[in-house]
């Protein structure tokens, strides 16, 4: 309203020609909805606004529906998780804060199998339960997300202590792993952890966190399943497969 108001006075003193301002108000039932206010003044020969024309337009369902596209430009459609261009964006803010931070890279151990033998339904109802369990698990101001196919990301953020990471790895691998029952089938599943910790003195670039967090879980696959590795710069001077 408040750009509303300065909006008019500055019509008033004939600095725009007309106004056209977006606000929200309370309607008669007390709840807010958006309006489209446009219109114009008309002056007499002595500079004094004698009439005052305009239209207000609710424009509630228009707002919506862009917050939805905004909202689905950020989301994973699945399990309505971030997606990676928030995963990113979050990455890029906590480097700005110049705060400490871990990544923890995961996806899920034999994730074909199950679409193989239980079909793509039964497969995407899994992500679901694993979206599910990892928002469980993380603390306030975390950042859980999945970057496609069945692998996911937590951002850590203000990590102070190893043993902070440590803590939160061991809660998601032992969350992820009870048992749950998919299509009549019962099933355990497990999750192999990368995972990239720093600052904004080691990193400068939030692609290069998720590559060194990629590197540590190709290791940490190899451990095994339910298995976890911390990136460290020997790993970055082998070569990998990819």
């Amino acid at each position: 309203v408040d750009s509303f108001l300065r909006m008019i006075k500055s019509h008033f003193a004939r600095e725009i020609d007309f106004f056209n301002c977006e606000h929200r108000i309370r309607n008669k039932m007390g709840d807010y909805i958006w309006v489209a206010n446009r219109g114009r003044a008309l002056w007499n020969a002595k500079g004094e606004v004698i009439r005052f024309v305009g239209l207000q337009t609710d424009i509630t369902q228009r707002k919506k529906a862009e917050e939805r596209l905004i909202y689905n430009a950020f989301h994973d459609d699945l399990t309505g998780l971030p997606n990676r261009s928030l995963f990113m964006d979050r990455l890029n803010q906590v480097l700005l804060s110049r705060s400490s931070f871990a990544v923890l890279y995961m996806d899920i151990d034999h994730f074909k199998e199950v679409n193989d033998t239980l079909g793509h339904e039964a497969g995407n109802k899994l992500l679901m339960i694993i979206a599910k369990r990892l928002e469980n698990c993380r603390r306030g101001g975390d950042t859980v997300a999945r970057l496609g196919g069945d692998e996911f990301t937590l951002l850590l953020a203000n990590v102070r202590e190893l043993s902070d990471v440590e803590g939160v790895v061991n809660r998601v691998l032992d969350e992820v792993s009870l048992p749950f029952e998919i299509a009549g089938e019962k099933i355990t599943s497990h999750l192999s952890i990368g995972i990239a910790l720093g600052d904004y003195l080691i990193y400068k670039k939030p692609e290069d966190i998720i590559r060194d967090a990629d590197i540590a879980l190709y290791q940490a696959k190899h451990k095994g399943k339910g298995s976890y590795e911390i990136f460290n710069r020997q790993m970055s001077h082998r070569k990998f497969p990819f």
